[in-house]
């Protein structure tokens, strides 16, 4: 039945390969694996996140985005409705708009540039990116914005961003100190060891973790229902395999030479995360009290992510499972209902429609 098949022989090997490297990634998930403590004994920190969240609004001839963004203290510092098919000559005009308004003008006075397009490549008159990477740029300097300007006014705060800190999005020249993100970098450091405040990115998704999940639940670690954090380096095989953008893994991109899958709550239904830690904040954090800095000196990371852990953490809904409150009250707040982009659909129409008859009378 079979004898006239090609082929069926190259499948088994890469089947036999393939099974092989996942023996060795669960290898690597024991091996690393850290059961983590529940830390409540430091002294008090606050916790503080910010989200962005944005709905469709569909009309008769183009699209935009109803967006907004939160932070888990219930301020809201930006609510913009913006096309979505943003023809060229508009672009930078509603950019501009955008950049004198609050949250968005902070960030260029935090990070010393006079324009915002010092921050990105998105608009060049040479290599013009697709509108698309608006809706990215604006989250990601929108959320930027608020937790600098959090950190610096207020000390011994958890800064908890919705993502991961590393990013494709702030201009980047090789070398260049100069650069938005390297003066990203040099500013976030300054303000958290200035203020002794802590900065951490989290994220419910991540090629890494979709990577790592389906070897996690063949082990003892994701068995035990315990909570574990599991480091990953950038340069290790599992993240070559998750991120086949190169700088996504460099030092000039990265906030932290090492990528991290925690559990923070016990249960296997509990949601896995992964996280990312500043480089510097492992190296020079001075949060780790004298009488616990013997047993983390040489793993810091477990201590931070152990802090994170002691924060209260949601059961519902379930993606939020096991996350920290703050992450899933900014997220509530940034929140987005469809029923008010449906409400400005409605209110554009109607207005085009009496201007269309006041010009007709």
């Amino acid at each position: 039945m079979l004898k006239n098949i090609s082929g069926i022989e190259k499948l088994e090997n890469i089947e036999i390969k393939q099974k092989r490297k996942g023996e060795e990634f669960i290898k690597f998930i024991e091996e690393r694996r850290e059961y983590l403590d529940d830390i409540r004994d430091h002294y008090c920190f606050h916790a503080f996140s910010v989200d962005f969240g944005d709905q469709e609004i569909q009309l008769e001839y183009t699209n935009g985005r109803y967006m907004k963004c939160a932070d888990s203290e219930g301020r809201i510092y930006l609510e913009e409705t913006i096309p979505e098919e943003i023809p060229s000559e508009d672009l930078v005009d509603i950019i501009d708009d955008l950049f004198q308004k609050e949250p968005l003008s902070a960030l260029l006075k935090i990070l010393e540039f006079p324009d915002w397009r010092e921050l990105s490549y998105l608009v060049d008159t040479q290599k013009a990116r697709p509108p698309r990477n608006l809706r990215e740029f604006l989250r990601e300097c929108l959320e930027w914005s608020v937790l600098l300007g959090y950190a610096d006014k207020n000390r011994k705060v958890i800064l908890i961003k919705d993502g991961l800190l590393r990013n494709k999005i702030f201009k980047r020249i090789h070398g260049d100190p100069d650069c938005a993100y390297r003066k990203l970098q040099a500013k976030v450091q300054e303000i958290c060891l200035n203020n002794e405040n802590l900065i951490v990115g989290i994220t419910k998704n991540s090629k890494l973790r979709q990577l790592a999940y389906k070897y996690l639940e063949k082990t003892q670690t994701f068995l035990s229902k315990k909570p574990f954090v599991i480091r990953v380096g950038n340069q290790e095989e599992m993240m070559e395999i998750s991120y086949t953008y190169d700088l996504y893994r460099e030092g000039e991109v990265v906030f932290g030479n090492n990528l991290y899958l925690a559990r923070f709550k016990q249960g296997i239904e509990t949601q896995i995360f992964t996280l990312e830690i500043p480089d510097f904040a492992e190296e020079n954090w001075d949060g780790v009290p004298q009488d616990r800095k013997r047993k983390f000196s040489e793993n810091s990371y477990a201590y931070i992510i152990g802090l994170i852990a002691g924060l209260p953490k949601r059961t519902l809904p379930k993606r939020f499972n096991g996350a920290p409150e703050p992450l899933a009250q900014a997220h509530e707040y940034a929140h987005t209902k469809e029923i008010t982009a449906k409400v400005i659909e409605r209110t554009i129409r109607q207005n085009i429609s009496t201007k269309e008859k006041e010009n007709n009378v």
